[in-house]
């Protein structure tokens, strides 16, 4: 017996439509694939889904951390609706279709009557819905998303067949999906490692920098000292010195700041310190810009804290407090017509995290991705430089920790920084005791830089030290050829023509080893290229106050004493 007519028609135009489905859900996956952009590609799958899958409705979700992630979906009334504030929790009992295959213990599930089989209220959004399914996109075993579609405008039935369409281009969906993820983690690294490089290149040039830098302070800091503190000198004359001293010591300030990108990552630091306690110092040496400078402009910041004590960090909180109160100011500027500006600090995953947010105007993408860059400010001119936040940046990687922002036009901020906990038992070595330079301590400065070395010498002096000078190192040397035993101590800069005060420190210790060695450096203990500073029992870096260079003298005296006793 053969078919009908009609029948045999009827079967023709039926797979005629499926292989025009197949073939358009083809095109369009080849579309999907040929795209990085992970929000462009989830909105061309919801379209395609909807527009060549045949399906009334459709929705997209994520699999993040186990749950479920609206992006996109289709409305009551079959238009686009964003997903984005929707969100579902897949606990591992849960028996509903998306949880199922979400979990990858099925490919799709197809459901005739979803309001009947699982009892929906009216109230419920997927009340009324019957022909429904959930179909994994899938990579290998892993599912990165689920789709979800039923036919709620037309009430027509969802077959099988329908499904085994759809799968296909749901398993190259996937595919674009995870390369989309992979090309944007793949930018985000390669935007850190740009960001890092130029960090790196700013802090190449500041350590240059601030060696000649460093020795003009160290001139106008010595001699500043010295008028300060000669005989006869009037009290307007000697506040005059006070200004000068501190207006150098400001400035050696901040070529350290500037220094602080050349230093490598995990520098090690010799102290411990709470951080409530550092967060509260922040927020109070900052109340001048959000409180009175406020008030000034009509506004008003209110201020939150959630301040978990006990939380030791092994770093330099002087550093990290100078990274809250960067914050904290532009938290504040951030909000001129006033707000709310939280700082919290708490421990998470075995590390102590202090957040700083705002209500204020936010930032959009392209601002968060430069927020850390050098020089990068969305202040007006004269209100800002664009190196505190890279400043930050710097000082938080040194600590091995991490700065993270969070933010959008119009919603605020928030700043969050991580920083590892102090391991037990590691605490800061105990300050060695306070000694006095004994009167007649012959000293040998060598310093090619006659006004920094005419500063020096008069200070040390007036400390009642026995000093000699040398311009350079083959002058020292050949001075202690001659006077070593007249000579219990050598202090060297280290930038010098021919050979560096390390070399002639190495050359000391060598032939001289029963003299003390102190290293003067514009550097610091940053000296380019160089990592054994072993040389050099004391490193000091310039401009030095010359009490700082006295104890440091009276505590070498005072140790190499102890070690030459019998």
């Amino acid at each position: 017996m053969t078919n009908p007519p009609v029948a045999n028609q009827s079967n023709r135009n039926h797979v005629s439509r499926t292989r025009e489905r197949q073939r358009r859900l083809t095109e369009l996956a080849n579309a999907i694939s040929a795209s990085v952009s992970l929000s462009e590609i989830l909105r061309m799958v919801r379209d395609a889904v909807v527009e060549a899958g045949g399906f009334d409705r459709a929705g997209v979700f994520l699999v993040v951390n186990g749950g479920f992630q609206g992006v996109w979906g289709t409305d009551a009334q079959g238009g686009l609706e964003d997903l984005s504030q929707t969100a579902f929790d897949n606990h591992p009992n849960a028996v509903s279709p998306l949880a199922r295959v979400g979990r990858g213990e099925a490919p799709y599930c197809l459901t005739e009557d979803y309001t009947r089989e699982y009892a929906t209220a009216p109230d419920d959004a997927m009340h009324g819905i019957h022909a429904y399914a959930v179909i994994g996109m899938r990579v290998a075993e892993k599912v990165v998303g689920v789709l979800c579609v039923d036919n709620l405008l037309t009430d027509a039935p969802i077959t099988e067949e329908d499904i085994e369409t759809l799968l296909p281009f749901a398993g190259q969906a996937a595919v674009a999906i995870q390369n989309a993820n992979l090309f944007a983690a793949l930018r985000q690294a390669n935007e850190s490692l740009a960001r890092s490089e130029k960090l790196r290149a700013v802090g190449e040039l500041a350590s240059g920098v601030a060696h000649n830098v460093n020795n003009a302070l160290a001139a106008v800091l010595g001699y500043a000292e010295m008028i300060r503190d000669a005989e006869g000198v009037t009290a307007e004359i000697a506040h005059f010195a006070r200004i000068i001293e501190r207006a150098a010591l400001d400035g050696a300030d901040i070529v350290r700041r500037m220094q602080r990108f050349a230093r490598s990552a995990g520098e090690p630091n010799d102290a411990n310190f709470d951080l409530m306690t550092v967060c509260r110092e922040a927020i109070d040496l900052a109340r001048p810009a959000w409180r009175n400078q406020a008030h000034a402009r009509g506004a008003s910041i209110e201020i939150i804290t959630s301040l978990l004590p006990g939380l030791p960090i092994y770093g330099d909180g002087g550093e990290i407090r100078e990274v809250l109160l960067n914050l904290i100011r532009n938290a504040a500027d951030a909000m001129p017509t006033g707000g709310a500006l939280s700082v919290r600090c708490f421990a998470e995953d075995g590390k102590g995290v202090v957040t700083v947010g705002d209500t204020g105007v936010g930032m959009d993408e392209t601002t968060q991705r430069r927020v850390f860059e050098p020089f990068f400010t969305t202040k007006s001119i004269g209100h800002g430089t664009g190196l505190g936040l890279s400043v930050a940046w710097g000082i938080v990687e040194r600590m091995r920790g991490c700065i993270e922002v969070a933010s959008a036009p119009g919603a605020g901020s928030v700043f969050t920084v991580r920083l590892p906990l102090a391991e037990p038992g590691q605490t800061p070595a105990p300050p060695a005791p306070q000694s006095a330079l004994r009167p007649g301590t012959r000293l040998l400065l060598v310093e090619d830089e006659e006004i920094i070395a005419g500063g020096l010498a008069r200070g040390l002096v007036a400390r009642q030290c026995v000093v000699a000078l040398a311009a350079g190192a083959r002058e020292a040397l050949d001075w202690l050829a001659d006077n070593h035993a007249a000579c219990d101590m050598i202090i060297s800069d280290h930038g010098m023509v021919g050979m560096t005060g390390l070399e002639l420190l190495a050359t000391v210790q060598r032939q001289y080893p029963r003299l003390g060695r102190v290293l003067l450096s514009g550097w610091g203990r940053d000296l380019p290229g160089i990592t054994d500073l072993s040389a050099a029992q004391q490193i000091l870096a310039k401009p030095v106050r010359l009490d700082a260079l006295v104890a440091a003298l009276a505590q070498l005296q005072s140790a190499n004493s102890a070690l030459a006793l019998p």
